[in-house]
Protein backbone atom coordinates (compact mmCIF):
# COMPACT_ATOMS: atom_id res chain seq x y z
CA UNK A 1 0.00 0.00 0.00
CA UNK A 2 1.56 3.24 -1.18
CA UNK A 3 0.37 6.70 -0.21
CA UNK A 4 1.44 10.33 -0.45
CA UNK A 5 1.49 12.20 2.86
CA UNK A 6 1.26 15.97 3.10
CA UNK A 7 -0.54 18.28 5.49
CA UNK A 8 -0.91 21.61 7.26
CA UNK A 9 -1.84 23.34 4.01
CA UNK A 10 -3.36 26.33 5.83
CA UNK A 11 -5.28 27.45 2.76
CA UNK A 12 -6.22 31.11 3.13
CA UNK A 13 -3.11 31.98 5.13
CA UNK A 14 -2.07 35.64 5.07
CA UNK A 15 1.67 36.06 5.64
CA UNK A 16 2.62 39.53 6.92
CA UNK A 17 -0.26 40.96 4.92
CA UNK A 18 0.62 38.97 1.80
CA UNK A 19 -2.04 36.59 0.44
CA UNK A 20 -0.54 33.14 -0.22
CA UNK A 21 -3.25 31.91 -2.60
CA UNK A 22 -0.87 31.77 -5.59
CA UNK A 23 1.83 30.08 -3.50
CA UNK A 24 -0.63 27.47 -2.28
CA UNK A 25 -1.95 26.82 -5.78
CA UNK A 26 1.69 26.29 -6.79
CA UNK A 27 2.33 23.54 -4.21
CA UNK A 28 -1.02 21.87 -4.95
CA UNK A 29 0.09 21.66 -8.56
CA UNK A 30 3.26 19.87 -7.41
CA UNK A 31 1.20 17.37 -5.39
CA UNK A 32 -0.90 16.69 -8.47
CA UNK A 33 2.29 16.38 -10.52
CA UNK A 34 3.70 13.74 -8.15
CA UNK A 35 0.51 11.70 -8.41
CA UNK A 36 0.66 12.00 -12.19
CA UNK A 37 4.33 11.04 -12.33
CA UNK A 38 3.77 7.90 -10.28
CA UNK A 39 0.86 6.92 -12.54
CA UNK A 40 2.99 7.30 -15.66
CA UNK A 41 5.76 5.20 -14.10
CA UNK A 42 3.18 2.45 -13.40
CA UNK A 43 3.76 2.87 -9.66
CA UNK A 44 0.54 4.66 -8.73
CA UNK A 45 -0.36 5.88 -5.30
CA UNK A 46 -3.23 4.15 -3.53
CA UNK A 47 -4.04 7.15 -1.34
CA UNK A 48 -3.39 10.80 -0.54
CA UNK A 49 -3.25 11.56 3.20
CA UNK A 50 -3.69 15.10 4.59
CA UNK A 51 -3.80 15.00 8.43
CA UNK A 52 -5.37 18.32 9.34
CA UNK A 53 -5.21 22.11 9.09
CA UNK A 54 -6.60 22.11 5.58
CA UNK A 55 -7.59 25.74 6.07
CA UNK A 56 -5.85 28.40 8.14
CA UNK A 57 -8.98 29.57 9.92
CA UNK A 58 -12.51 28.46 10.70
CA UNK A 59 -14.06 30.71 8.04
CA UNK A 60 -11.66 30.56 5.08
CA UNK A 61 -11.77 33.09 2.24
CA UNK A 62 -13.81 32.22 -0.84
CA UNK A 63 -10.75 31.85 -3.07
CA UNK A 64 -9.32 29.21 -0.73
CA UNK A 65 -12.52 27.17 -0.76
CA UNK A 66 -12.55 27.41 -4.55
CA UNK A 67 -8.89 26.35 -4.68
CA UNK A 68 -9.55 23.21 -2.63
CA UNK A 69 -12.70 22.40 -4.58
CA UNK A 70 -10.83 22.69 -7.88
CA UNK A 71 -8.00 20.47 -6.61
CA UNK A 72 -10.36 17.75 -5.41
CA UNK A 73 -12.40 17.77 -8.62
CA UNK A 74 -9.36 17.66 -10.85
CA UNK A 75 -7.58 15.00 -8.81
CA UNK A 76 -10.61 12.71 -8.63
CA UNK A 77 -11.26 13.09 -12.35
CA UNK A 78 -7.66 12.17 -13.20
CA UNK A 79 -7.25 9.44 -10.53
CA UNK A 80 -10.75 8.02 -9.86
CA UNK A 81 -9.37 5.12 -7.80
CA UNK A 82 -7.24 7.28 -5.53
CA UNK A 83 -8.43 7.38 -1.92
CA UNK A 84 -8.09 10.86 -0.41
CA UNK A 85 -8.09 11.29 3.37
CA UNK A 86 -8.67 14.66 5.04
CA UNK A 87 -9.24 15.34 8.72
CA UNK A 88 -10.01 18.44 10.77
CA UNK A 89 -7.09 20.16 12.48
CA UNK A 90 -7.13 22.78 15.21
CA UNK A 91 -7.33 25.57 12.61
CA UNK A 92 -10.29 24.03 10.78
CA UNK A 93 -13.97 24.34 11.51
CA UNK A 94 -15.10 20.73 11.78
CA UNK A 95 -18.71 21.58 10.93
CA UNK A 96 -17.77 23.51 7.80
CA UNK A 97 -15.15 21.02 6.66
CA UNK A 98 -17.66 18.19 6.98
CA UNK A 99 -20.08 19.79 4.50
CA UNK A 100 -21.15 17.18 1.89
CA UNK A 101 -18.72 14.66 3.41
CA UNK A 102 -21.08 11.73 2.83
CA UNK A 103 -21.43 12.65 -0.83
CA UNK A 104 -17.70 13.16 -1.18
CA UNK A 105 -17.11 9.80 0.47
CA UNK A 106 -18.76 8.17 -2.54
CA UNK A 107 -16.06 9.79 -4.66
CA UNK A 108 -13.22 8.44 -2.49
CA UNK A 109 -12.78 11.70 -0.57
CA UNK A 110 -12.89 10.72 3.11
CA UNK A 111 -13.34 13.71 5.41
CA UNK A 112 -13.11 12.95 9.13
CA UNK A 113 -14.26 15.69 11.50
CA UNK A 114 -15.50 13.78 14.58
CA UNK A 115 -14.66 10.74 16.69
CA UNK A 116 -17.89 8.77 16.38
CA UNK A 117 -16.37 6.05 14.21
CA UNK A 118 -12.71 5.94 15.18
CA UNK A 119 -12.67 2.15 15.00
CA UNK A 120 -14.02 1.94 11.46
CA UNK A 121 -11.17 2.05 8.93
CA UNK A 122 -11.13 2.36 5.18
CA UNK A 123 -9.43 -0.71 3.74
CA UNK A 124 -7.06 0.34 0.98
CA UNK A 125 -5.43 -2.24 -1.27
CA UNK A 126 -6.08 -5.89 -1.96
CA UNK A 127 -4.99 -9.23 -0.53
CA UNK A 128 -1.79 -9.15 1.49
CA UNK A 129 -1.06 -5.61 0.25
CA UNK A 130 -4.14 -4.14 1.96
CA UNK A 131 -3.89 -1.75 4.90
CA UNK A 132 -6.50 -0.38 7.29
CA UNK A 133 -6.52 3.43 7.41
CA UNK A 134 -7.94 5.16 10.50
CA UNK A 135 -8.39 8.89 11.12
CA UNK A 136 -8.26 10.95 14.33
CA UNK A 137 -9.17 14.64 13.99
CA UNK A 138 -7.89 17.28 16.39
CA UNK A 139 -9.30 16.25 19.75
CA UNK A 140 -11.27 18.73 21.81
CA UNK A 141 -12.07 18.16 25.51
CA UNK A 142 -15.00 15.79 25.77
CA UNK A 143 -14.79 14.65 22.14
CA UNK A 144 -14.17 11.07 23.30
CA UNK A 145 -16.14 9.51 26.12
CA UNK A 146 -14.15 7.86 28.88
CA UNK A 147 -14.73 4.13 29.12
CA UNK A 148 -13.19 1.45 31.29
CA UNK A 149 -10.52 -0.54 29.42
CA UNK A 150 -12.00 -3.71 27.93
CA UNK A 151 -10.41 -6.82 26.52
CA UNK A 152 -10.21 -6.75 22.72
CA UNK A 153 -12.52 -9.77 22.61
CA UNK A 154 -15.35 -7.46 23.67
CA UNK A 155 -15.23 -5.85 20.24
CA UNK A 156 -17.15 -8.37 18.15
CA UNK A 157 -17.97 -8.24 14.46
CA UNK A 158 -21.61 -7.61 15.31
CA UNK A 159 -20.77 -4.74 17.66
CA UNK A 160 -18.64 -3.10 14.99
CA UNK A 161 -21.46 -3.40 12.49
CA UNK A 162 -19.59 -5.81 10.21
CA UNK A 163 -20.78 -9.12 8.82
CA UNK A 164 -17.83 -10.13 6.71
CA UNK A 165 -14.50 -10.10 8.52
CA UNK A 166 -11.25 -10.63 6.59
CA UNK A 167 -9.48 -13.95 6.78
CA UNK A 168 -6.58 -14.39 9.22
CA UNK A 169 -3.94 -14.89 6.52
CA UNK A 170 -3.59 -11.24 5.62
CA UNK A 171 -6.30 -10.99 2.97
CA UNK A 172 -8.79 -8.20 3.18
CA UNK A 173 -11.68 -10.49 2.33
CA UNK A 174 -14.86 -8.95 0.98
CA UNK A 175 -14.95 -6.28 3.69
CA UNK A 176 -13.19 -3.42 1.90
CA UNK A 177 -13.73 0.31 2.04
CA UNK A 178 -16.66 0.23 4.39
CA UNK A 179 -18.54 -2.81 3.13
CA UNK A 180 -20.67 -4.41 5.81
CA UNK A 181 -21.30 -1.17 7.72
CA UNK A 182 -24.87 0.11 8.14
CA UNK A 183 -25.58 2.62 5.35
CA UNK A 184 -26.97 5.27 7.69
CA UNK A 185 -24.14 5.12 10.21
CA UNK A 186 -21.10 4.67 7.98
CA UNK A 187 -19.05 7.84 8.13
CA UNK A 188 -17.61 9.75 5.20
CA UNK A 189 -14.36 7.88 5.73
CA UNK A 190 -16.00 4.65 4.52
CA UNK A 191 -19.17 5.47 2.63
CA UNK A 192 -19.50 4.18 -0.91
CA UNK A 193 -16.02 2.70 -1.17
CA UNK A 194 -16.70 -0.98 -1.85
CA UNK A 195 -16.59 -0.54 -5.62
CA UNK A 196 -13.27 1.29 -5.84
CA UNK A 197 -10.98 0.19 -3.00
CA UNK A 198 -8.81 -2.89 -3.15
CA UNK A 199 -7.30 -2.19 -6.54
CA UNK A 200 -4.10 -3.77 -7.77
CA UNK A 201 -1.14 -1.91 -9.19
CA UNK A 202 -1.90 -1.03 -12.78
CA UNK A 203 0.94 -2.94 -14.43
CA UNK A 204 -0.49 -4.91 -17.27
CA UNK A 205 -3.56 -5.64 -15.16
CA UNK A 206 -1.52 -7.95 -12.95
CA UNK A 207 -1.09 -7.76 -9.19
CA UNK A 208 2.39 -6.77 -8.07
CA UNK A 209 4.07 -6.87 -4.70
CA UNK A 210 4.91 -3.49 -3.18
CA UNK A 211 8.46 -4.69 -2.48
CA UNK A 212 9.15 -4.60 -6.25
CA UNK A 213 8.82 -0.81 -6.27
CA UNK A 214 11.96 1.27 -6.50
CA UNK A 215 12.57 4.40 -4.48
CA UNK A 216 15.28 7.02 -4.65
CA UNK A 217 17.28 6.55 -1.45
CA UNK A 218 14.36 5.40 0.70
CA UNK A 219 14.56 5.83 4.45
CA UNK A 220 14.26 2.52 6.26
CA UNK A 221 12.19 2.70 9.43
CA UNK A 222 12.61 0.41 12.41
CA UNK A 223 10.23 -2.48 12.84
CA UNK A 224 8.10 -3.00 15.89
CA UNK A 225 8.70 -6.25 17.78
CA UNK A 226 7.06 -9.23 16.14
CA UNK A 227 3.91 -10.68 17.68
CA UNK A 228 2.90 -14.24 17.02
CA UNK A 229 0.66 -14.40 13.93
CA UNK A 230 -0.91 -11.01 14.63
CA UNK A 231 0.06 -7.35 14.57
CA UNK A 232 -0.34 -7.24 18.34
CA UNK A 233 0.27 -9.96 20.86
CA UNK A 234 -3.01 -11.29 22.30
CA UNK A 235 -1.72 -10.67 25.80
CA UNK A 236 -1.02 -6.99 25.10
CA UNK A 237 -3.49 -4.65 26.75
CA UNK A 238 -3.00 -1.14 25.30
CA UNK A 239 -3.84 1.23 28.12
CA UNK A 240 -3.79 4.89 29.05
CA UNK A 241 -0.22 5.77 29.94
CA UNK A 242 0.51 5.68 33.68
CA UNK A 243 1.48 9.34 33.85
CA UNK A 244 -2.11 10.27 32.92
CA UNK A 245 -4.20 8.19 35.35
CA UNK A 246 -7.96 8.14 35.04
CA UNK A 247 -10.49 7.35 37.71
CA UNK A 248 -12.95 5.47 35.52
CA UNK A 249 -15.65 5.61 38.20
CA UNK A 250 -15.47 9.37 38.67
CA UNK A 251 -13.90 10.92 35.56
CA UNK A 252 -16.31 10.74 32.61
CA UNK A 253 -14.89 13.51 30.42
CA UNK A 254 -11.43 13.30 28.89
CA UNK A 255 -9.89 16.76 28.78
CA UNK A 256 -6.15 16.71 28.18
CA UNK A 257 -4.62 15.87 24.81
CA UNK A 258 -2.74 13.00 26.46
CA UNK A 259 -5.93 11.39 27.78
CA UNK A 260 -7.84 11.94 24.54
CA UNK A 261 -5.08 10.61 22.28
CA UNK A 262 -4.37 7.61 24.51
CA UNK A 263 -8.06 6.67 24.52
CA UNK A 264 -8.39 7.13 20.74
CA UNK A 265 -5.37 4.95 19.96
CA UNK A 266 -6.50 2.43 22.55
CA UNK A 267 -9.87 2.05 20.82
CA UNK A 268 -8.24 1.70 17.43
CA UNK A 269 -5.69 -0.89 18.59
CA UNK A 270 -8.29 -3.10 20.25
CA UNK A 271 -10.68 -2.95 17.31
CA UNK A 272 -7.88 -3.62 14.82
CA UNK A 273 -6.64 -6.59 16.82
CA UNK A 274 -10.12 -8.08 16.80
CA UNK A 275 -11.11 -7.37 13.20
CA UNK A 276 -7.90 -7.10 11.14
CA UNK A 277 -5.20 -8.97 13.09
CA UNK A 278 -2.97 -9.72 10.07
CA UNK A 279 -3.33 -6.38 8.31
CA UNK A 280 -1.02 -3.34 8.61
CA UNK A 281 -2.57 -0.31 10.28
CA UNK A 282 -2.15 3.34 9.28
CA UNK A 283 -3.43 6.07 11.60
CA UNK A 284 -3.75 9.71 10.47
CA UNK A 285 -3.86 12.15 13.39
CA UNK A 286 -3.51 15.86 14.17
CA UNK A 287 -1.67 16.41 17.45
CA UNK A 288 1.49 17.75 19.09
CA UNK A 289 3.78 14.85 20.01
CA UNK A 290 6.48 15.28 22.64
CA UNK A 291 9.94 15.76 21.23
CA UNK A 292 8.74 17.33 17.99
CA UNK A 293 10.77 20.28 16.70
CA UNK A 294 8.57 23.37 16.34
CA UNK A 295 8.81 26.77 14.68
CA UNK A 296 7.26 30.21 15.19
CA UNK A 297 4.24 29.45 12.97
CA UNK A 298 2.63 26.72 15.10
CA UNK A 299 0.13 27.72 17.71
CA UNK A 300 2.03 27.10 20.91
CA UNK A 301 0.70 25.79 24.19
CA UNK A 302 1.74 26.68 27.69
CA UNK A 303 4.15 24.04 29.01
CA UNK A 304 3.57 20.43 27.98
CA UNK A 305 -0.09 20.16 28.99
CA UNK A 306 -1.28 19.76 25.41
CA UNK A 307 1.46 17.44 24.21
CA UNK A 308 1.03 13.73 23.56
CA UNK A 309 3.53 11.11 24.67
CA UNK A 310 4.92 9.28 21.63
CA UNK A 311 4.30 5.95 23.35
CA UNK A 312 0.63 6.18 22.37
CA UNK A 313 1.71 5.33 18.79
CA UNK A 314 3.07 1.92 19.81
CA UNK A 315 1.53 -1.01 17.98
CA UNK A 316 0.55 1.04 14.94
CA UNK A 317 2.32 0.14 11.70
CA UNK A 318 2.59 3.78 10.61
CA UNK A 319 1.30 7.06 12.06
CA UNK A 320 0.85 10.02 9.69
CA UNK A 321 0.87 13.18 11.78
CA UNK A 322 -0.14 16.79 11.23
CA UNK A 323 0.16 19.99 13.30
CA UNK A 324 3.95 20.52 13.34
CA UNK A 325 5.32 22.42 10.33
CA UNK A 326 8.77 20.82 10.18
CA UNK A 327 9.25 17.46 8.45
CA UNK A 328 10.54 14.96 10.99
CA UNK A 329 10.43 11.44 12.27
CA UNK A 330 9.62 10.89 15.92
CA UNK A 331 12.22 9.07 17.97
CA UNK A 332 12.95 6.11 15.71
CA UNK A 333 9.28 5.20 15.45
CA UNK A 334 7.09 4.65 12.41
CA UNK A 335 5.59 8.09 12.99
CA UNK A 336 6.26 11.08 10.76
CA UNK A 337 5.23 14.69 10.39
CA UNK A 338 5.36 15.68 6.73
CA UNK A 339 5.46 19.32 7.81
CA UNK A 340 3.78 22.21 6.04
CA UNK A 341 4.41 22.52 2.29
CA UNK A 342 5.27 26.20 2.70
CA UNK A 343 7.26 28.13 5.29
CA UNK A 344 4.73 30.07 7.35
CA UNK A 345 7.31 31.91 9.45
CA UNK A 346 10.79 33.28 8.80
CA UNK A 347 12.20 30.89 11.40
CA UNK A 348 11.15 27.71 9.62
CA UNK A 349 13.56 25.29 8.04
CA UNK A 350 13.80 25.76 4.29
CA UNK A 351 13.31 22.03 3.72
CA UNK A 352 9.73 21.54 2.58
CA UNK A 353 8.53 18.27 1.22
CA UNK A 354 5.84 15.64 0.97
CA UNK A 355 6.38 12.02 1.96
CA UNK A 356 6.00 8.97 -0.26
CA UNK A 357 5.18 6.15 2.16
CA UNK A 358 5.06 2.46 1.25
CA UNK A 359 3.74 -0.12 3.70
CA UNK A 360 5.06 -3.47 2.51
CA UNK A 361 3.26 -6.74 3.28
CA UNK A 362 4.71 -9.09 5.95
CA UNK A 363 7.83 -10.89 4.79
CA UNK A 364 7.80 -14.65 4.37
CA UNK A 365 10.39 -17.37 3.84
CA UNK A 366 9.21 -20.56 2.11
CA UNK A 367 5.66 -19.74 3.00
CA UNK A 368 6.36 -19.33 6.73
CA UNK A 369 5.93 -15.90 8.32
CA UNK A 370 9.14 -14.43 9.66
CA UNK A 371 7.32 -11.48 11.11
CA UNK A 372 3.82 -10.09 11.00
CA UNK A 373 4.98 -6.49 11.21
CA UNK A 374 5.18 -4.79 7.83
CA UNK A 375 8.24 -2.93 6.59
CA UNK A 376 7.68 0.78 6.00
CA UNK A 377 9.66 2.86 3.54
CA UNK A 378 9.57 6.67 3.49
CA UNK A 379 10.96 8.92 0.77
CA UNK A 380 11.09 12.71 0.98
CA UNK A 381 9.92 14.52 -2.16
CA UNK A 382 10.97 18.15 -2.23
CA UNK A 383 8.41 20.93 -2.72
CA UNK A 384 9.67 24.01 -4.52
CA UNK A 385 8.16 27.26 -3.19
CA UNK A 386 6.93 29.94 -5.56
CA UNK A 387 8.51 32.51 -3.25
CA UNK A 388 11.24 31.21 -0.87
CA UNK A 389 11.29 32.69 2.64
CA UNK A 390 14.53 34.47 3.52
CA UNK A 391 15.73 36.30 6.64
CA UNK A 392 18.62 38.77 6.19
CA UNK A 393 20.61 40.60 8.87
CA UNK A 394 22.73 43.70 8.49
CA UNK A 395 22.91 47.50 8.48
CA UNK A 396 20.31 49.51 6.61
CA UNK A 397 23.00 51.26 4.58
CA UNK A 398 24.29 47.94 3.23
CA UNK A 399 20.87 46.95 1.90
CA UNK A 400 20.12 50.43 0.56
CA UNK A 401 23.39 50.52 -1.39
CA UNK A 402 22.42 47.24 -3.05
CA UNK A 403 19.05 48.70 -4.01
CA UNK A 404 20.60 51.89 -5.45
CA UNK A 405 23.25 49.96 -7.40
CA UNK A 406 20.67 47.47 -8.65
CA UNK A 407 20.20 44.18 -6.85
CA UNK A 408 21.27 41.37 -9.16
CA UNK A 409 20.29 38.40 -7.01
CA UNK A 410 17.24 37.06 -8.84
CA UNK A 411 16.38 34.64 -6.03
CA UNK A 412 16.17 37.46 -3.48
CA UNK A 413 13.94 39.46 -5.80
CA UNK A 414 11.52 36.52 -5.91
CA UNK A 415 11.71 35.73 -2.18
CA UNK A 416 9.58 36.80 0.76
CA UNK A 417 12.17 38.72 2.79
CA UNK A 418 12.54 39.79 6.39
CA UNK A 419 15.41 42.17 7.20
CA UNK A 420 16.70 42.36 10.76
CA UNK A 421 18.47 45.70 10.95
CA UNK A 422 21.47 45.97 13.25
CA UNK A 423 21.50 49.79 13.33
CA UNK A 424 20.99 51.47 16.67
CA UNK A 425 18.78 54.21 15.24
CA UNK A 426 15.37 53.70 13.61
CA UNK A 427 14.81 54.50 9.93
CA UNK A 428 11.79 56.17 8.43
CA UNK A 429 10.00 54.42 5.55
CA UNK A 430 12.61 51.66 5.51
CA UNK A 431 10.37 49.10 3.81
CA UNK A 432 9.28 51.53 1.07
CA UNK A 433 12.90 52.53 0.37
CA UNK A 434 14.12 48.93 0.16
CA UNK A 435 11.24 47.45 -1.80
CA UNK A 436 12.66 48.90 -5.01
CA UNK A 437 15.26 46.14 -4.77
CA UNK A 438 13.33 43.65 -2.66
CA UNK A 439 9.81 43.57 -4.18
CA UNK A 440 8.58 41.03 -1.60
CA UNK A 441 10.08 42.61 1.52
CA UNK A 442 7.44 41.85 4.14
CA UNK A 443 9.15 42.62 7.44
CA UNK A 444 11.79 45.08 8.67
CA UNK A 445 12.74 44.69 12.33
CA UNK A 446 15.48 45.60 14.75
CA UNK A 447 17.93 42.82 15.51
CA UNK A 448 17.61 41.03 18.83
CA UNK A 449 20.63 42.69 20.43
CA UNK A 450 19.15 46.12 19.72
CA UNK A 451 15.83 45.00 21.15
CA UNK A 452 17.63 43.92 24.32
CA UNK A 453 19.27 47.33 24.60
CA UNK A 454 15.91 49.06 24.23
CA UNK A 455 14.43 46.78 26.84
CA UNK A 456 17.20 47.85 29.21
CA UNK A 457 16.28 51.50 28.73
CA UNK A 458 12.63 50.66 29.42
CA UNK A 459 13.66 49.06 32.69
CA UNK A 460 15.75 52.14 33.49
CA UNK A 461 12.70 54.37 32.93
CA UNK A 462 10.66 52.21 35.26
CA UNK A 463 13.38 52.47 37.90
CA UNK A 464 13.34 56.30 37.70
CA UNK A 465 9.56 56.40 37.99
CA UNK A 466 9.40 53.93 40.86
CA UNK A 467 12.09 55.76 42.85
CA UNK A 468 9.80 58.77 43.27
CA UNK A 469 12.78 61.08 42.81
CA UNK A 470 12.99 63.75 40.16
CA UNK A 471 15.91 62.97 37.87
CA UNK A 472 15.65 65.25 34.85
CA UNK A 473 19.23 64.47 33.84
CA UNK A 474 18.60 60.73 33.91
CA UNK A 475 15.47 61.10 31.77
CA UNK A 476 17.40 63.19 29.22
CA UNK A 477 20.22 60.62 29.08
CA UNK A 478 17.79 57.76 28.39
CA UNK A 479 15.97 59.73 25.71
CA UNK A 480 19.16 60.71 23.89
CA UNK A 481 20.56 57.21 24.12
CA UNK A 482 17.66 55.89 22.08
CA UNK A 483 17.36 58.72 19.58
CA UNK A 484 20.74 60.37 19.06
CA UNK A 485 24.49 59.88 18.99
CA UNK A 486 25.20 63.49 20.01
CA UNK A 487 27.35 62.53 23.01
CA UNK A 488 29.73 60.46 20.90
CA UNK A 489 29.89 63.15 18.22
CA UNK A 490 30.28 66.26 20.45
CA UNK A 491 30.37 65.71 24.24
CA UNK A 492 30.53 69.44 25.00
CA UNK A 493 27.40 70.16 22.95
CA UNK A 494 25.65 67.22 24.61
CA UNK A 495 26.47 68.72 28.02
CA UNK A 496 24.95 72.08 27.06
CA UNK A 497 21.78 70.38 25.79
CA UNK A 498 21.50 68.40 29.00
CA UNK A 499 21.85 71.50 31.21
CA UNK A 500 19.26 73.35 29.12
CA UNK A 501 16.77 70.45 29.42
CA UNK A 502 17.18 70.35 33.23
CA UNK A 503 16.72 74.10 33.49
CA UNK A 504 13.57 74.10 31.33
CA UNK A 505 12.14 71.15 33.31
CA UNK A 506 12.56 72.96 36.63
CA UNK A 507 11.19 76.19 35.19
CA UNK A 508 8.07 74.41 33.96
CA UNK A 509 7.33 73.22 37.50
CA UNK A 510 7.19 76.73 38.95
Amino acid sequence: MKFLQTGDWHLGKVFYGQSLTEDQAFFLEQIFGELEKAEKELKPYDALVVPGDIYDRAVPPVESVTLLSSFLSRTHEKFPDLEMFFLAGNHDSASRLSFASELLGKSNVHICTDTKHLEEPVIVGKGNEAAAVYQIPFLMPGSIAAAAPAHPAAFSADAAGRTDMPDKTGGAGPNVAGAGMPDKTARACSAGMADTAGRTDKIGGAEHNASDRNFAEPLQLNEFPAAEDTLFAASDEPEILPDEPLDWDEEKILRSQQQLAAQAFDLIRKSHLKNYPSMPSVVCAHMFATGASVSESERSWVGAAEQVDVRVFEGITYTALGHIHTVQRLGGRNAWYSGAPLAYSFSENSEKCMLSVTVLPPRTDKGCPLTDISDVKVEKIAIKPLHPVVRLTGAFEEFYKQVVSGLEDKKLKESYVEIQCTDKLPHENAIQLLRAGYPYLLSFTRASEISDEIQNTVEARKAILSSGKKDEGGVFDLFMKETSNTYQEDPSFYKKERELFIALSKESER
